[in-house]
């Protein structure tokens, strides 16, 4: 549910990037699940390790395993991090990226993930959306060198 406004903003006012958007939260959902499955499929959650100690919330479901890194971070800053590049104003580079440091902060809180689950959900964020990005300017560069090339075409012609 998260995607649908990011979706609804590029289908509306920027439609070349809607690949960038795909790509972005594929590479995000890959890197997270690959580690909680794969590599790090027997990491504890904090309410398995600490026990009478962590802190719940009444009607939350808390999870034992596949603790690292934080899925929800590592979308929300994803997420927030392409919305700020979309915008480009200062105050949404600002906010969007608070606001998916609140959602890290939820995980920490409802003693869903550790600090570190976060802090990797955080670098796994980042990366998804530097290589969507770096992979759209990539596209972008193809694009004009090849109307560039068309356009030399039709002028020799």
């Amino acid at each position: 549910m998260i995607w649908l406004p990011l979706l609804a903003y590029v289908l509306v006012y920027k439609k070349d990037f809607l690949v960038t958007i795909i790509i972005a939260f594929v590479i995000c959902t890959l890197l997270t699940q690959f580690c909680k499955w794969v590599v790090f499929a027997d990491a504890m959650r904090p309410i398995v390790i600490l026990k009478q100690q962590a802190h719940t919330i009444t009607g939350v479901e808390v999870h034992s395993t596949s603790s690292f890194p934080s899925g929800h971070t590592s979308i929300a800053f994803t997420y927030a991090l392409l919305m700020a590049f979309l915008l480009k104003r200062k105050s949404w580079t600002i906010f969007f990226p608070l606001v998916a440091f609140f959602v890290g902060y939820s995980r920490v809180y409802l003693a869903q993930h550790f600090v570190t689950d976060v802090l990797a959900g955080i670098v796994v964020g980042m990366t998804s959306s530097f290589l969507a990005l770096l992979l759209y300017y990539k596209l972008k560069e193809a694009k004009k060198l090849k109307a560039e090339k068309q356009k030399q075409v039709t002028e020799a012609v």
